[in-house]
C-alpha cells in the first residue's frame, strides 16, 4: 500500500460519513478518505483510511474504504472488501451492513454461494450486470433514506464513473443531472458536485 503517511486536508469538499467508531481521529481521517474518493484521489485516499485503521483496527467500514479506493486494483480490492465482511460484528450498524454488502455483491462472481440475507437476487453473469447490480442496491440505500447524502453521493459517483470507465449508459441524463442538483442543494460544499461536470463531458 501507500507508504507515505496522509495529512490532514482543508481543501477537498465538506464529508460527514459518520461510522460506528469510539475513536473521533479515525472518523475525521474515514470522512477525509471518502472526501478523496470523491475528489478521484483514490491513492491520498487509501492513505487516509490506513490512518483510521491505526487508530481502530477492526472496523469493517474502513476496510470498505479500503476497498472502493482500489476498485482499479481488483485483487486488492477483493482482499479488502473479504476483510470488511469478515469484520461484522453485533456492534456493525444495519446501515453499515447494508454499505458491506453491496460492496460484496460487486464482487461476487458466478457460482458463488449467496450469503445469508444477500440482496443478490439473480447470478451475477458478467462485468455489465454486476455493475447495474451495484447502481440497484445503491438506490435501495437511497430510497432507505432519502436524507443520507453519501448514499447519494456514491449513487452519483457510481453512475458517472461507469459510464466513463466501464461505457455502462445511461438512460436519462437528465434524471442523473436532478439528482446531482438534489445532492448539491443538501450538502453545497459536498465534493460530488463536480460529478455533473463529467456527467456533460461527451454531450
Amino acid at each position: 500500500g501507500p507508504w507515505r503517511s496522509p495529512v490532514p486536508r482543508e481543501d477537498i469538499g465538506s464529508v460527514s460519513f459518520p461510522i460506528t467508531t469510539d475513536s473521533e481521529q479515525a472518523q475525521r481521517w474515514f470522512n477525509q478518505g471518502i472526501a478523496l474518493l470523491h475528489n478521484q484521489a483514490d491513492g491520498e485516499a487509501e492513505r487516509s483510511f490506513r490512518q483510521a485503521l491505526l487508530l481502530d483496527p477492526v472496523h469493517p467500514m474502513i476496510f470498505w474504504g479500503l476497498a472502493v479506493a482500489n476498485e482499479q486494483h481488483r485483487g486488492r480490492a477483493i482482499l479488502f472488501a473479504k476483510n470488511a465482511q469478515q469484520r461484522i460484528t453485533n456492534h456493525t450498524s444495519h446501515r453499515e451492513k447494508k454499505w458491506i454488502q453491496t460492496l460484496c455483491d460487486f464482487y461476487k462472481r458466478p457460482g458463488d454461494k449467496r450469503p445469508e440475507n444477500s440482496s443478490l437476487t439473480s447470478e451475477i453473469i458478467d462485468k455489465e450486470e454486476r455493475h447495474r447490480l451495484r447502481i440497484r442496491n445503491l438506490e435501495r440505500l437511497v430510497l432507505s433514506d432519502p436524507a443520507d447524502t453519501e448514499a447519494k453521493a456514491f449513487l452519483l459517483r457510481q453512475l458517472v464513473l461507469d459510464l466513463h470507465r466501464s461505457s455502462i449508459k445511461l438512460t436519462s441524463y437528465m434524471g442523473v443531472d436532478q439528482l446531482a442538483a438534489d445532492l448539491h442543494r443538501q450538502a453545497p460544499l459536498h465534493p460530488a458536485s463536480h460529478y455533473r461536470i463529467f456527467l456533460w463531458l461527451d454531450e
